[in-house]
């Protein structure tokens, strides 16, 4: 999956700012973590730029399964990962 310098150094910061707490290997995090992580992926590295990139690929990036994330998103925003990701695409939202 390519990314610009710029993304990926917004994308190091992300994962590199201590919001995750490691155990055995895995990282952990709150549904509130993971959907604010997920907003900093659309909102300041503006990841929904990258043509390439699904709603699938985001959630592996941050290990996240995609039903559990479109769930919380359809329960917050009432729409799913992928509705959200081709909005911001459009630029239907703001």
């Amino acid at each position: 999956m390519y990314h610009s310098p710029y993304h990926s150094a917004m994308l190091q910061k992300i994962f590199t700012n201590g919001n995750f707490t490691k155990t055995n290997d895995n990282y952990m995090r709150t549904s509130n973590e993971t959907y604010r992580l997920f907003a900093e992926l659309l909102d300041e590295v503006e990841i929904f730029r990258i043509p390439e990139i699904s709603f699938s690929d985001i959630c592996r990036l941050l290990k996240v399964r995609p039903s559990a994330l479109d769930s919380l998103l359809i329960k917050e925003l009432g729409m799913s990962g992928e509705e959200l990701l081709e909005n911001r695409r459009r630029g239907s939202l703001d």
